[in-house]
């Protein structure tokens, strides 16, 4: 099953997806995005996404973002992550492209959390996307009890780096 949604203050996509395995396992996984046009250069934006520890001054989504190793973020770097009304988490750094894309991922009771940033350079800018997914067996109840603040909060982090990056400079 697929569904998708479009929010109105940008795009925003839900997707569901539920495959049977011959074994009668039935891997889930729930995806959440949300993209924005930035009218800003997608250097200076991807600048400010990988400044991870630095979320939490431009996003109400994060409390605190705590790299584990010394930045620039690389593969294998670890990122503790604490955001409000949801367990804090530890991702590890498993895809960089520097200037275009960096995923992370955390695993837990029987349910891996993975967030894709994206940079795509655009005639005005550039286009940043956000997605998160869940996948594992529990990922139903997770969504269920996680999804509507995690729209929230991919919506936040969007309009935050969108704002940040497009205030004038001195």
């Amino acid at each position: 099953m697929v569904s998708q949604q479009h929010g109105q203050t940008g795009e925003h996509d839900e997707q569901r997806h539920e495959d049977q395995s011959a074994s009668g396992y039935v891997p889930s996984m729930t995806s959440l995005s949300d993209q924005r046009e930035i009218h800003a250069p997608a250097d200076q934006v991807w600048s400010l996404l990988v400044d991870v520890a630095r979320w939490p001054t431009w996003t109400p989504s994060m409390r605190e973002v705590t790299p584990l190793q010394p930045c620039p973020l690389a593969v294998g770097h670890r990122v503790r992550v604490v955001q409000p009304h949801i367990p804090e988490a530890t991702y590890t750094v498993d895809r960089l492209e520097p200037g275009r894309i960096f995923s992370w991922n955390s695993s837990t009771l029987g349910v891996t959390t993975r967030a894709v940033h994206e940079v795509e350079p655009t005639a005005d800018g550039c286009r940043v996307s956000l997605t998160l997914s869940w996948t594992g067996l529990p990922t139903p109840a997770v969504a269920l009890i996680f999804g509507r603040t995690t729209r929230t909060f991919l919506r936040q982090e969007v309009e935050g780096l969108k704002e940040l990056a497009e205030r004038p400079r001195d």
